[in-house]
């Protein structure tokens, strides 16, 4: 009964947390992925968000995902990323306070098919990168 109770008290705890990544680019099984240009192979959803829900919202990144997408009060805007959409991956992060079921890489873009999300943190999940993987021509950057 205490390890349910102290289960739910952490769930609940955590969930309300900023999640803190460090960069993992640099570690071997991601070589070959880093540096190359990549094109979705489908629409894809592309979410405006902000780390601060309050009254004045501030824009904090852009996350990809795949249909239906997400929702919350964190979210600013929606927006399709068409099919033939380049971009390059920068960086690998790996999550240091998420729960262990949960999704713990990001992949940090920057889109070249548009500067509409220039200046700002673009950032895919490993379950979205599977959907579109595959270097479009396996040029390096």
């Amino acid at each position: 009964m205490y390890i349910k109770y102290l289960l739910v008290v952490a769930t609940i705890f955590l969930s309300g947390c900023i999640s803190e990544f460090e960069d993992i680019s640099t570690s071997p099984e991601f070589n070959g992925i880093i540096g190359f240009k990549y094109e979705t192979r489908n629409d894809l959803l592309i979410f405006g968000y902000t780390l601060k829900v309050e009254k004045d919202k501030a824009l904090n990144g852009y996350v990809i995902h795949d249909f239906p997408g997400i929702s919350g009060p964190e979210i600013l805007s929606k927006s399709i990323l068409p099919k033939g959409s380049i971009f390059t991956i920068k960086k690998i992060e790996s999550c240091t306070n998420c729960l262990p079921f949960t999704t713990t890489l990001n992949f940090v873009l920057d889109i070249q098919s548009t500067d509409k999300y220039e200046g700002y943190r673009v950032h895919i999940g490993k379950h979205v990168y599977s959907v579109i993987s595959g270097a479009s021509d396996n040029e390096s950057t």
